[in-house]
């Protein structure tokens, strides 16, 4: 539990957008972080502690993924080992999206 709040710790500070405060689909928020190669292609995403999917195999029209707030999405960068630890090769391949606060 203590590195998953490391985890956090970290991407508050590496955050690279801009605007935390407006509303974002999952999918447009994950185009853009693949588009600057900072994820994968098909990046595990974390719901909470206990819920992990992979990119490529949730249903992004599903209303969960969408009118979300980008101050409570985070990604965990590809190549990192700490996320090989809890998530395995694919994990560190292709990086996380993790949801802290999604919803409003």
């Amino acid at each position: 539990m203590k590195y998953i709040y490391s985890i956090f710790i970290i991407l508050i500070i590496t955050s690279g957008f801009k605007n935390i405060t407006e509303k974002v689909t999952l999918k447009i928020f994950a185009e853009e972080a693949i588009q600057k190669k900072i994820i994968g292609t098909d990046p595990i995403i974390v719901i909470n502690q206990f819920s992990t999917k992979i990119y490529s195999k949730i249903d992004l029209k599903h209303s969960i993924f969408k009118n979300l707030n980008r101050k409570g999405l985070f990604i965990i960068p590809k190549n990192s080992d700490l996320i090989e630890e809890f998530w395995g090769e694919h994990g560190k391949k292709n990086g996380a999206i993790v949801f802290v606060e999604a919803n409003e």
